[in-house]
C-alpha cells in the first residue's frame, strides 16, 4: 500500500508541475506548494516501504520493491525541483 501511495504522490507532482507551467500565473506558487506537499508524501510512504521491507525480511519481491522505492524517491525530487524552479522563475 505504500508503494502505491508513493505512485500517487508522485503523480500529483507531475500534474502540479503541468499547472505551474500551464495554469495561471496567480495561482503558480499555489502549484509549487503543491509539488513540495505531494513530494513529501513520496518521502513518508518511501519511508513506510522500508519499514515494511524490515519486517517481511527475505520476501522474494524485496529487491524488486526497494529499486522501485529507490526509483519513486528520486523522480520526486527531480520533478519537484523542476516545477519550484520553474514557480520561482516566474516571479523573478
Amino acid at each position: 500500500m505504500p508503494l502505491a501511495t508513493a505512485r500517487l504522490c508522485l503523480e500529483a507532482i507531475h500534474l502540479a508541475g503541468e499547472v505551474a507551467r500551464k495554469g495561471n500565473v496567480s495561482s503558480a506558487s499555489d502549484a509549487g506548494v503543491a509539488a513540495l506537499v505531494a513530494r513529501a508524501g513520496v518521502e513518508g510512504a518511501a519511508l513506510n516501504v522500508l519499514i515494511n521491507l524490515g519486517v517481511h525480511h527475505g520476501c522474494r519481491l524485496q529487491g524488486r520493491v526497494q529499486t522501485e522505492r529507490a526509483k519513486l524517491v528520486e523522480e520526486a525530487a527531480r520533478a519537484c525541483e523542476e516545477t519550484v524552479s520553474h514557480v520561482k522563475g516566474t516571479f523573478q
